[in-house]
């Protein structure tokens, strides 16, 4: 049976390659498998895919979210993913680079700074098809993501990308975008100029004396938006806004709101005009041969030597692994009175003890994962 773990306790030998996710650290991978094993998880938490200004990068963004206060706040609303641009500015465009941005944010510091795209004299933005495919890329590999989250150049590609997904030119949906100090796009092959009507859920964010982006052309692309909420900011700096003061009760009922929205439809067909730019995703074969079972939850499951929840870790196994079970228990009730979780014996790819909440039938594959292709035959029933 194929197997692709990340061991969790030195010294255990395992039968498979170790990987380490390439968008989550180890402690946070390892605490949401915790919460999923004990199952206190299972209230919805926003996805969102955060997008980096022109010439800054994905740690840059992150900080300035976190000094601005919106990490503290959403943190148990939003997990926040972010995206470098797939160009990385040579020397001589990073020297190009706003001074406070080269004191506050040194390259030697957070690496180097990327963009999105550049714009030329007549509007159009070089490397954007190269920009739509790795977006497209990141998101069949760690999403899917609720919605999107961008500054400036960021947000002009996160407020694009809703509307070419909208129009079924991008093979993803977002249920919303927020918007922070965006400015308008002006590429025709993202479809943002005079007569655009964008349906998506949208917040702005802007600065009222906003010295690089000028409010008034914020103003303008939000009107593009015919779901979308505006929140004027005092202050005349090119940065997100502090989620704090007058801002504050209209980006928490924004983020209120989107979570008790519905979940979103799948994605339209890709227009004729557009399917070559961001071709659909191709379907993960999975071989299923001698397996019962396999890891359904997102954040994968946690295998321990033995049944109780303080046993020593042996695995963490990604999300859609093969598993074989050959045992169910019901852990005793615990102390507030719920129901002891249930765990299940595991012998194949390794030998343990998982959460049953963490596992699901191979017999469901097909129904549950229409983007997996399965091989092989499943193994004998579990017992």
């Amino acid at each position: 049976m194929a197997c692709n773990v990340a061991c969790g306790t030195a010294g255990k030998t395992c039968n498979a390659a170790c990987v380490t996710p390439p968008t989550r650290s180890d402690d946070d991978v390892r605490c949401a498998a915790y919460a999923s094993e004990l199952g206190v998880n299972e209230q919805k938490r926003l996805r969102v895919l955060c997008l980096h200004s022109f010439r800054t990068n994905a740690k840059i963004l992150e900080t300035q979210l976190m000094l601005r206060g919106w990490l503290k706040r959403l943190r148990d609303s939003v997990e926040f993913v972010y995206l470098d641009a797939p160009y990385a500015c040579s020397t001589d465009e990073a020297l190009r680079q706003d001074a406070a941005v080269r004191e506050y944010f040194p390259t030697e510091t957070y690496g180097p700074y990327r963009e999105w795209w550049n714009a030329s004299a007549n509007g159009e933005y070089a490397r954007l098809e190269a920009t739509l495919k790795h977006v497209d890329d990141f998101i069949v590999n760690n999403g899917p993501f609720d919605g999107l989250l961008g500054f400036s150049q960021g947000a002009a590609l996160a407020c694009s990308l809703a509307n070419l997904a909208a129009t079924g030119d991008f093979p993803h949906r977002f249920g919303f975008v927020v918007a922070l100090s965006p400015p308008p796009p002006r590429d025709p092959r993202l479809k943002l100029l005079d007569g655009a009507s964008v349906p998506t859920k949208a917040l702005f964010c802007v600065h009222e004396r906003d010295l690089v982006v000028p409010a008034a052309a914020t103003e303008r692309l939000c009107q593009k938006f015919t779901n979308a909420t505006l929140v004027r900011c005092p202050g005349s700096d090119h940065a997100p806004p502090k989620f704090s003061g007058d801002s504050l009760p209209l980006v928490a009922a924004f983020f209120a709101e989107v979570l008790q929205a519905p979940p979103l439809p799948p994605p339209p067909p890709l227009s004729r005009q557009s399917s070559g730019q961001s071709p659909k995703s191709p379907k993960r074969s999975l071989n299923i041969a001698g397996a019962s079972h396999y890891v359904k939850g997102k954040n994968g499951g946690l295998v321990r030597e033995a049944a109780s929840l303080d046993s020593a870790e042996v695995a963490l196994l990604p999300t859609l692994q093969p598993v074989r079970v050959v045992e169910h228990r019901a852990l005793p009730t615990r102390p507030d009175g719920r129901p002891g979780v249930e765990r299940c014996r595991i012998v194949e790819p390794v030998r343990g003890w998982v959460s049953r909440r963490c596992l699901k039938s191979v017999a469901d594959l097909t129904s549950e994962e229409p983007s997996v292709v399965v091989s092989g035959g499943p193994g004998p029933p579990a017992l």
